[in-house]
């Protein structure tokens, strides 16, 4: 990513892109900075979760040598779940 979230004098904080060497937001409180990595976060697991389905969708193996099939799994389901 390249954010280094710095604190300022001040309290609050300031996020500097070593991407682009330079400050890419300023004066944000603390509150703010958790909120905004918490939204990224969200964005960057629906979209690994999404390629993960669309994978398995696909018929391909994501999970390589891994990988179970549902005849592998269902054992291991109560029954009155089936």
């Amino acid at each position: 990513m390249g954010h280094q979230i710095i604190k300022q004098p001040n309290g609050n904080y300031s996020i500097y892109s070593s991407v682009t060497e330079s400050i890419i937001g300023y004066e944000i409180p603390r509150e703010e900075i958790i909120e905004y990595y918490k939204k990224e976060a969200c964005k960057k697991a629906e979209k690994n979760t999404k390629e993960l389905l669309d994978k398995i969708d696909a018929g391909d193996n994501p999970y390589y040598q891994f990988a179970e099939t549902w005849e592998d799994v269902k054992k291991t389901i109560p029954k009155e779940w089936l």
